[in-house]
């Protein structure tokens, strides 16, 4: 599914109760070793800061970097901050990493490189700016033994993602997060900023980014307030200006309309913020008559796609395309401007472009925003033609064209071609491109889905066979030379694009295969065509799919047809060992399934995997598909590599009708367990499909058939909250007293997955289960504490559960809810008798727990009811962990109640000390205002103010200076 936009603020949810005690004594002493290594290398830490790597002082030094922070500081000084801002910085203190997604336009870079500045200022961060390639990040990092902030602005691309960058990213993110999740303190040091474009994020190939998923932020859930919205737009324009129509907008991108109402009139910005798209072809036309120059840059830098090398303007250009599309456009202006005054002139009109539509960052020269960019392109495209179809680039030419004479309406933002001789012109750049190895604006054109633009590239082509025929084998031979002279490269020339879902995927993509690249688009007469070009229908990607499999992977019926007739090898395996029958059985394709069957496919071939084309149905959910395939003699008794039979996955993937013909077809099935154990009932009573249960039941399925687990079908029935099946099998006799290995019980694993109402129906069929307990002595109502479901432990409790059983590291169910928050359950576990100063076999008591772990609202609570400020056994109190975590409230509470204010534990720490390594002026205020004592020294014969020095947090420092004075 896709990622939750939820930031999670814990990350103990996988670690178990018991060995996070353990864990936390670890911590505790690890942190203390790392604070004594720490102060004791206090000159070498001053050394290292002084002497950073020779790459790092250079990459400083650079004039790119610097021009690039003086651009962001430029642009920062009329950022006004929001709800969303604070926000993520708030994340980003808290994760060291932030992904924040939003639309074009609403401002998401600006927060970002806010941000980056703002570390840069307080805390000495060294902004690494527009970084497009993970291992820069990889080398940086162990490069440079400073703070840094990465930021990586439009993140897998700015309008549409670019799979090509994604793929690279996606091989080394984890390693990438991996360097935040190894940082402990003192040597925190590395934060990374993203920002992604909704369209991005929502884009089927990001899926691959799993490990991002926890940094997410929206910028959606934090939208523009009015507050927010008058000081943004009076940054840019007169406060005396009556624009209050203005803030009623809700549009997405209302920060760069901001931007762009700067210096302009009250009734421009009105109409502005009405219809930027008419807005801005009214101000570019307007450009055009005032200014051709200027307009000559914006057409520039249309022409190549947003942006081109500011170089070009001193006759410096990177190729023989770019200098020729130069002076060409030149051409169409009738200016000289190639002589040598041509750049200085230029250089002019760009300064005075600078506070309007295009500005300079870094070498390139670009516009102020995307959307400025799309519309621009399109009446430059429109305006010059012919410059555009000769010069734009093969993605441009591939999606932003479409022929008048063969469309009834015009809708959408497009060039309109308007005549045959431009239509060929356009024809002659798509057979360029092929002739250069780019096959995108060819075969995943934006106006196949056309049938009248098909029938008139296929006719051109037809009417150039010879010429057509020529490129493709150079194409071909291309392919061959980089596989003969490059192979290990070549391997990873392109990524995997069966599962790509939308013709901008392949836009950068490097396959060159058009006959597979077109049975992915599925328009038959181009695989015809491709035929008749002589192509191979057998040729194979590096996959080792052909196009047959990729077709039949699709469901692509039409081209399927066309490939078989023309002799396609449907006994072709790719590198999976897959056939077209198993990826069509697999997709559930059924007629593409029965032409394949109609030629004698073979339905017993089997992947890597073990799957069978009928495995393959049943996993896939098509019944019909699995019912034409037995029909046709496939083996319905067979199993995959881990035991899952054609039954078992038909019951796992709720196919109904199969699971009924199955046990009447073969009663071998009907007990037939996986490698792990899992029975077909097994998999009915997971997923709670009744009617199935009820078939499997009227032919004997066994019922105590244990998993590897231990778990039997009642079990699972009662951890998945599916009662009615619970019903069912305790009507006919199933045993409520079984237990997992673990010793879980049916009630156990029912309290701790929540499902209350199976709670009340186990009690009621056997009162005694109420008090049995795991192998790590954890009860029902220990289990349902913690997890905090009030309502199972008012059910508990109602049916005299042991409010006082402890688990193996004695803790009680009311300790439990203290240490996870559970207020409303501490609430009724007090009420009913609880001890609340009971503590864990460390001497953690119950405050100690909620201290520890952040939970106010407990902590309130258990003062409020006279708790004890007990320490543990190692003479750590609530205050000093309170400190050491940082929460201000809370420490601020126990401080009022001048609980161990004074008070070190074995290492010879205080709350002060804790409170000054940390940084936590807050807590350092509240501590001296309560008469802490700034003289003692801990272990190492460290004061506060000595460590608050060494960890350069001057206002602490400062702090205690004044006090003592």
């Amino acid at each position: 599914g896709k990622f939750t936009t939820k930031t999670n603020v814990t990350e103990h949810a996988e670690v178990t109760d018991g060995n996070k005690e353990d864990l936390e004594t670890e911590r505790k002493e690890d942190n203390t070793e790392q604070t004594t290594a720490f102060l004791k290398n206090e000159d070498l830490e001053t050394e290292r800061k002084e002497d950073n790597t020779e790459q790092t002082t250079a990459f400083l030094k650079n004039e790119k970097y610097i021009q690039f922070i003086q651009d962001w500081k430029k642009d920062d000084e009329k950022f006004i901050k929001t709800t969303a801002t604070e926000k993520i910085e708030k994340y980003l203190n808290d994760f060291d990493c932030v992904v924040v997604v939003g639309n074009s336009g609403n401002g998401k870079s600006a927060i970002i490189r806010h941000i980056a500045l703002k570390l840069n200022q307080d805390s000495d961060h060294v902004i690494i700016p527009s970084v497009v390639d993970p291992s820069d990040i990889l080398q940086l990092v162990d490069k440079q033994e400073g703070n840094q902030v990465f930021v990586v602005d439009d993140f897998c691309g700015k309008e549409v993602l670019n799979p090509h960058t994604a793929f690279m990213w996606s091989s080394q993110i984890d390693d990438i997060i991996n360097v935040i999740k190894t940082q402990e303190l003192p040597v925190k040091h590395v934060k990374f900023l993203f920002s992604v474009g909704r369209e991005i994020y929502d884009d089927n190939v990001f899926q691959h980014f799993e490990s991002l998923e926890k940094y997410v932020v929206m910028l959606s859930d934090f939208p523009l307030n009015e507050d927010e919205k008058i000081k943004m737009i009076h940054e840019y324009i007169p406060s005396q200006m009556k624009l209050k129509e203005t803030y009623g907008f809700n549009t997405d991108y209302f920060p760069v309309l901001c931007k762009i109402a700067e210096g302009k009139s009250a009734k421009q910005i009105m109409n502005l913020f009405e219809n930027l798209d008419d807005f801005i072809k009214t101000e570019l036309f307007d450009i055009h008559k005032k200014n051709s120059l200027q307009y000559y840059l914006i057409l520039y830098c249309a022409l190549f796609n947003d942006h081109f090398k500011a170089t070009i303007l001193d006759g410096v250009f990177s190729s023989e395309h770019e200098k020729t599309a130069f002076y060409n456009l030149c051409m169409e202006f009738h200016y000289g401007l190639y002589k040598k005054s041509a750049g200085v002139r230029l250089k002019e009109c760009l300064r005075g472009l600078e506070f309007g539509y295009v500005r300079q960052t870094d070498d390139f020269i670009h516009f102020i925003h995307r959307k400025v960019y799309q519309v621009a392109a399109i009446i430059s495209g429109q305006s010059f033609v012919d410059c555009f179809i000769k010069f734009a680039s093969h993605s441009f030419i591939a999606e932003n064209y479409r022929f008048e004479s063969i469309t009834l309406e015009r809708k959408g933002q497009f060039i309109w071609i308007k005549d045959k001789e431009k239509e060929n012109r356009y024809f002659d750049r798509l057979m360029t491109d092929l002739e250069g190895g780019l096959t995108y604006s060819s075969f995943h054109n934006s106006q196949l889905y056309n049938t009248s633009y098909r029938k008139l590239f296929c006719a051109y082509c037809y009417n150039r066979k010879q010429k057509v025929i020529a490129l493709l084998y150079k194409l071909e031979e291309m392919n061959q030379s980089q596989l003969r002279n490059e192979c290990e490269e070549y391997e990873q020339d392109y990524e995997d694009y069966i599962n790509f879902e939308k013709q901008y995927h392949f836009s950068s993509h490097k396959m060159r295969q058009p006959i597979l690249e077109s049975a992915w688009e599925g328009y038959g007469d181009i695989i015809k065509l491709l035929i008749t070009m002589e192509l191979d229908v057998n040729k194979k990607d590096r996959f080792g799919r052909s196009a047959l499999i990729v077709a039949s992977h699709h469901g692509k019926t039409d081209v399927v047809k066309i490939l078989l007739e023309n002799k396609a090898d449907y006994a072709i395996l790719d590198n999976k060992r897959q056939s077209a029958l198993l990826a069509a059985s697999r997709k559930g394709h059924t007629k593409i399934v029965k032409l394949l069957l109609e030629k004698n496919a073979d339905t017993s071939v089997r992947d890597l995997e073990g799957f069978t084309p009928v495995l393959a149905a049943c996993e896939g959910g098509h019944t019909v598909v699995a019912h034409m395939l037995f029909e046709t003699g496939a083996d319905v008794s067979v199993c995959d590599n881990i035991g899952q039979s054609s039954l078992f996955l038909a019951c796992l993937h709720n196919c109904k009708d199969f699971v009924n013909f199955l046990i009447h077809t073969s009663d071998k099935l009907l007990n037939k367990c996986n490698k792990k154990g899992m029975s077909p009932l097994s998999n009915a009573c997971m997923k709670g499909n009744v009617k199935i249960v009820n078939l499997l039941l009227e032919a004997k399925a066994n019922i105590e058939t244990k998993d590897c687990e231990g778990r039997t079908p009642l079990f699972i029935a009662c951890q998945e909250g599916q009662h009615k099946v619970v019903d069912i099998l305790v009507k006919i006799g199933a045993d409520v007293m079984t237990c997992d290995w673990h010793k879980h019980t049916l009630l156990t694993i029912a309290c701790e997955n929540g499902h209350s109402k199976i709670v009340k129906t186990l009690l009621e069929l056997n009162s005694s289960l109420i008090n049995e307990i795991s192998e790590d002595s954890r009860s029902p109502l220990f289990i349902a504490s913690e997890k905090g479901y009030l309502n199972i432990v008012d059910t508990l409790l109602k049916n005299n559960a042991d409010i006082e059983k402890q688990d193996n590291e004695k803790r009680t169910p009311f300790y439990v809810a203290c240490r996870f928050g559970r207020l409303q359950v501490a609430e009724l576990l007090c009420e009913r008798g609880a001890n609340i100063n009971t503590c864990n076999k460390w001497g953690g008591s119950p405050l100690f727990a909620a201290c520890r772990e952040g939970h106010q609202d407990v902590v309130q609570f258990l003062i409020d009811n006279n708790t004890n400020f007990v320490e543990d056994e190692n003479e750590t109190t609530p205050l000093l962990v309170a400190c050491e975590e940082g929460y201000t409230k809370i420490a601020k509470l126990l401080i009022d109640k001048e609980a161990g204010i004074n008070t070190c534990n074995k290492e010879g720490k205080y709350p002060l000390h804790s409170a000054a390594f940390g940084g936590h002026t807050d807590i350092v205020k509240a501590l001296i205002d309560k008469a802490a004592d700034k003289s003692v020294k801990d272990s190492e014969n460290h004061t506060s103010l000595d460590i608050a020095r060494i960890r350069r947090f001057s206002d602490i420092e400062n702090m205690l200076r004044v006090c003592d004075k």
